[in-house]
């Protein structure tokens, strides 16, 4: 009978590495305690194969709350820490019912800036639905409108 369980690339490398050094230091210390040398100890310790896990490659938003929340005029993935794989929701959202009027058009978010802003074709957007620029070619240009 087998179990599986499911933790992220990240965290299952990091403490891999941590238990594989780990052992080699208590390997070391052994020897040094027995008074033989470390290094066919060591060597015995690299030669051995790891434990046997199918990693799966996880996204960055895999663990993210998945709740849409009004910014403005726009709803935005609320992405807080979820502990279980999409779709989830964080501890705010558990009891989450989305309320999302129809017809919305979909934009995506433009990375890179301090001001979140949102591309709809080659329109800029600010978080309340206001114009403020365009894309051209690989650029986004926004506009400063000065009263």
């Amino acid at each position: 009978m087998s179990s599986t369980y499911t933790i992220p690339r990240t965290l299952w490398e990091s403490l891999d590495a941590i238990l594989f050094t780990k052992g080699l230091a208590l390997a070391k210390e052994i020897a040094a305690d027995l008074g033989v040398p470390a290094q066919p100890l060591v060597a015995a310790l690299s030669g051995q194969e790891r434990g046997k896990f199918t990693i799966i490659p996880d996204d960055d938003a895999t663990y993210q709350c998945q709740a849409l929340i009004p910014h403005g005029a726009t709803y935005m993935r609320c992405r807080h820490v979820s502990l279980k794989p999409a779709p989830s929701f964080c501890q705010e959202h558990e009891r989450y019912v989305a309320e999302i009027p129809r017809g919305l058009t979909q934009v995506r978010r433009i990375d890179g800036s301090d001001v979140p802003y949102v591309l709809n074709g080659s329109n800029v957007y600010d978080l309340n639905g206001n114009k403020c620029g365009i894309l051209k070619g690989s650029s986004v240009i926004i506009y400063q409108i000065e009263a």
